[in-house]
C-alpha cells in the first residue's frame, strides 16, 4: 500500500478468496504497454462504455474511441461512415441521424442480442467514464470539429487531458491549445510517417504544444525500419512516447516493444499487458459465431447475432434486383427437410447490386485483414439455375475481379480449376467453406461431409474486417465482377471467425428451417438481489467473475441471474437458488450447436460489513469489503482534495483536504452501492480507488 493514501475503516478485511478466485488484474509494476483499441472491443461491443470500463477497471489507463458528429452536432462514440447499416439496424447516413434517432436502437445487438440494451455513447458520457477511473480517451476523429471537441470537455466537466484528439499538424494543435489551455493531443497522419524528415525542433514544436505521443501503423514501423528509429530516437530524447496499432498478435507485440514503441492499440488490452509483463498466454481469438441470419422477412433477419446485410450501392437499388422474402411453397420449390418455411428469393445479381455480408470478427493478424475464417449457408438452386455460373462470394469489396467461390454450370463448387461434389436443382443443401490461410487451404463440407480441399495462395481470400470507413467491411456474396451469377433461393447463413473442423462440421450436418445453431458459449451480467450494486468484475481470459455480497447475503441460498450468449444452455438456469458457501460457483455453458463448451467461475465475498480493499495506481481495480457507517482517508501532506463519485460517475461529496492527515465520511445514508474516489495531489497527479457501501 502506496504511502500517500491508505483508506482504512474501524475493522480491516482484505479480500481473501480461493485460489482460483484470486484477483487477477493487471500485475503490479506492469508497465502501460497497451491502449484498448475501441476499449476492450474483444469482450463488449466496440465504442461501448461496457468495453471502456471493462479496459478500465483493470489498470489500463488509455482507450482509443473513434467518434463522429450526429446531425445535431453531438460528439458520439461511433466507428462507422457514412453508412450506418454495421452498427445499427437501420438504413442511412450518421451525419443524416439525429442523436435522438441513433438511441432509438441498439448499437451493440449485432454481438449478441444479449447487448441489445446497449444504446450509442456521448462522448461527453465516455468522457466523465474516464475521469472516474483516472484514465484517457484517445480520440479517432471520423468527423473534426475541434470547437466542438472542446465543447464536450467543458460539458462532461472533466480535466483537459482526458481527452486526446488525433491532430496532424501545428496549425491544428495550435488551435486545441487555444480553445482547450492545458489540452493534450497525439500526433497521427493515418499511420504514416511524418511527410518531412523529422527533427529535434519539429518534435519539440508539437510537444510544446502538448503533444503526448506519436503514434504509427504497426506495419509502417517494420516496413521503414530506419526512418522509424529516427523518429523514435528523437521523440524518446524529447521526453514522449511512440504508439502503434492496431496489434492483437503477441509475438507480433513483443516484436514492436523491442523496437522502442511505448505502447500498443489492441483489441484484447488487458490479455496483452498480462503476456507481455508476466507471459501468461491468453488463447485469441476465441472460436467465436460473429454472425448469424435466418432469412424470413429482410436483410436484417440476424438470428441472435450479426450486423444486418445491405447492398453494395444501397442507395440506388434497382427494385427487379432485390431480393424477395417468401415461402417455399409459393415458389413451388421443394420444402426444406422439416417443412415449408420463409426463405430469401435472390435474384442474378448485376455488379453493382452484390450484397454486402459484415463479419465483425476480431482481428487477429495485421490488425485490417483475416484470413481464417468459415461460412455457412443453407440453400437451393431453383429451376433453371443449374447451367450457369454461380458466384457464392466475393473477398474483393470492390467487385472488380472474378468472384473467390463458385458453383459451375455442371453443379459443383470450387475455384480455380478444383470443384467438387455434386449439386441438383431443388433441393436443400449446407455449404460450409472453411478458410485457413495459415493452412493455404478451403475445406468444403456438404451436409456434414467433406467433399473437397482447394489449395490457396496470397491473400486473394482474405477479408476486411476493420476498413478505415468502417461501412464496407466483410465480404460480398451473390455476386461477380461480369455476372457470372444466377438466382438462388437462400435461408440461413453464418459467419465463424474460425475454420471449422471436420467433426464441427458433421455436428452441423444438414439444412434446418430453424437456422444455423450457434457456436458460442459466453456469460455475461451476472448479478443477485444480494449482490452490491456495479460490484462485478470481470476476468474473461479467465472465464472469472468476482461479485461482492451484501453482509447478510444467505450464501447457501443465493438468487443468482445471467445471460448467456444467443442460444447457449448452461447446467444452471438463469433466476436459479445457488449454493455459494464455497464462495465460488462453477457454471458450465455450452453453445447451441454443441460444439463448444466453457465453464465460468463466479467467484463471490461474503463481508463482514467492515474493511476495505486498498488500491494504488500500479494495482489495477478490487473490489473491496463495503462500509456501513463511516469511512476514514488517512492523507500524505500532498493530497489536497479527495472527489467522491456514485456508480453513475456523479460528483457526490468533494473535500479540501490541504493540509489535512486524515479524513472522515459518514456513509450511513448513502444508498448500497461502489463508489469510486480521487485523491488529488499538490503536483496535479490524481490517484483513484473504489469503495463499497452496504448496510
Amino acid at each position: 500500500m502506496k504511502a500517500w493514501l491508505t483508506l482504512v475503516l474501524f475493522a480491516f478485511h482484505a479480500l481473501q478468496l480461493a485460489s482460483q478466485c484470486v484477483n487477477r488484474s493487471i500485475d503490479l509494476g506492469c508497465p502501460q504497454f497497451t491502449i484498448g483499441h475501441r476499449g476492450s472491443s474483444h469482450v463488449y461491443p466496440e465504442n461501448s462504455l461496457w468495453a471502456l470500463e471493462d479496459a478500465f477497471k483493470h489498470g489500463i489507463k488509455i482507450c482509443e474511441v473513434d467518434v463522429s458528429l450526429t446531425a445535431d452536432s453531438v460528439y458520439v462514440l461511433f466507428h462507422d461512415k457514412p453508412a450506418v447499416h454495421r452498427l445499427l439496424p437501420i438504413a442511412g447516413e450518421l451525419s443524416q441521424l439525429t442523436f435522438a434517432e441513433m438511441q432509438g436502437w441498439p448499437m451493440a445487438a449485432y454481438r449478441d442480442d444479449l447487448f441489445a440494451a446497449n444504446r450509442v455513447a456521448r462522448l461527453v458520457d465516455a468522457l466523465r467514464l474516464a475521469e472516474r477511473y483516472d484514465a484517457a480517451l484517445y480520440l479517432d476523429t471520423k468527423t473534426s470539429n475541434l470547437a466542438l471537441l472542446a465543447q464536450a470537455i467543458s460539458e462532461a466537466g472533466v480535466q483537459p487531458h482526458r481527452a486526446l484528439p488525433s491532430l496532424e499538424n501545428l496549425s491544428s494543435a495550435q488551435q486545441w491549445q487555444a480553445l482547450v489551455p492545458g489540452g493534450k493531443f497525439v500526433w497521427y497522419a493515418g499511420g504514416s510517417l511524418p511527410s518531412e524528415v523529422p527533427t529535434t525542433s519539429w518534435i519539440q514544436s508539437f510537444i510544446a504544444l502538448g503533444c503526448v505521443a506519436f503514434e504509427l501503423g504497426w506495419s509502417t514501423v517494420l516496413a521503414n525500419p530506419t526512418e522509424f528509429v529516427l523518429l523514435k530516437d528523437l521523440v524518446h530524447a524529447a521526453s514522449s512516447e511512440m504508439w502503434a496499432f492496431t496489434v492483437n498478435d503477441n509475438a507480433l507485440a513483443a516484436q514492436l516493444i523491442g523496437l522502442g514503441v511505448d505502447r500498443l492499440e489492441t483489441d484484447r488490452p488487458v490479455a496483452l499487458s498480462r503476456w507481455l509483463c508476466e507471459g501468461l498466454v491468453q488463447a485469441f481469438p476465441d472460436s467465436l459465431t460473429t454472425g448469424n441470419w435466418r432469412f424470413t422477412h429482410s436483410l436484417n433477419n440476424t438470428a441472435g447475432l450479426g450486423s444486418q446485410w445491405r447492398y453494395l450501392n444501397w442507395k440506388e437499388v434497382d427494385s427487379n434486383h432485390r431480393c424477395a422474402f417468401v415461402s417455399t411453397d409459393s415458389l413451388s420449390i421443394s420444402p426444406m427437410p422439416q417443412g415449408h418455411a420463409r426463405v430469401m428469393q435472390v435474384p442474378a445479381l448485376p455488379p453493382e447490386q452484390a450484397i454486402l455480408a459484415y463479419t465483425n470478427m476480431s482481428v487477429d493478424n495485421d490488425g485490417t485483414t483475416d484470413g481464417t475464417y468459415s461460412w455457412i449457408l443453407d440453400f437451393l438452386l431453383p429451376p433453371g439455375s443449374l447451367g450457369n455460373w454461380i458466384a457464392l462470394y466475393q473477398t474483393g469489396l470492390g467487385n472488380n475481379d472474378d468472384a473467390d467461390l463458385f458453383i459451375n454450370p455442371q453443379g459443383q463448387i470450387g475455384i480455380t480449376g478444383d470443384y467438387f461434389g455434386q449439386l441438383t436443382e431443388n433441393q436443400w443443401y449446407r455449404l460450409i467453406a472453411s478458410i485457413d490461410d495459415r493452412q493455404d487451404s478451403i475445406r468444403l463440407f456438404l451436409n456434414g461431409l467433406q467433399i473437397g480441399s482447394i489449395r490457396t495462395y496470397g491473400t486473394r481470400w482474405t477479408t476486411f474486417t476493420n476498413s478505415p470507413s468502417g461501412d464496407k467491411q466483410g465480404f460480398l456474396v451473390f455476386s461477380d465482377n461480369d455476372g457470372e451469377t444466377a438466382p438462388l433461393v437462400v435461408s440461413a447463413f453464418q459467419i465463424r471467425d474460425y475454420a471449422i473442423p471436420a467433426y464441427e462440421a458433421a455436428l452441423l450436418a444438414g439444412p434446418d428451417s430453424a437456422g444455423i445453431p450457434s457456436g458460442n458459449a459466453d456469460l455475461y451480467f451476472p448479478t443477485s438481489i444480494w449482490a452490491v450494486a456495479d460490484s462485478v468484475w470481470l476476468d474473461y481470459d479467465a472465464q472469472r467473475y468476482q461479485i461482492l455480497l451484501k453482509p447478510n447475503a444467505p450464501l447457501n441460498t443465493l438468487t443468482l441471474d445471467f445471460a448467456l450468449s444467443h442460444g447457449a444452455h448452461a447446467d444452471v438456469m438463469p433466476h436459479s437458488v445457488v449454493d455459494a458457501t464455497s464462495k465460488q460457483v462453477d457454471i458450465q455453458v455450452q453453445s447451441q450447436d454443441l460444439t463448444h463448451a466453457k465453464t465460468w467461475t463466479l467467484c463471490f465475498e461474503n463481508s463482514l460489513g467492515t474493511g476495505v480493499a486498498a488500491i494504488d495506481e500500479q494495482h489495477g481495480w478490487a473490489y473491496p469489503n463495503p462500509a456501513n457507517q463511516q469511512i476514514h482517508w488517512s492523507l500524505s501532506p500532498e493530497t489536497i482534495e479527495v472527489v467522491v463519485f456514485d456508480g453513475q460517475g456523479r460528483l457526490l461529496a468533494q473535500f479540501s483536504t490541504r493540509g489535512q492527515s486524515e479524513l472522515s465520511c459518514d456513509t450511513q445514508n448513502w444508498p448500497d452501492g461502489v463508489y469510486l474516489y480521487t485523491a488529488v495531489q499538490s503536483d496535479g497527479r490524481r490517484y483513484c480507488g473504489k469503495f463499497a457501501v452496504s448496510h
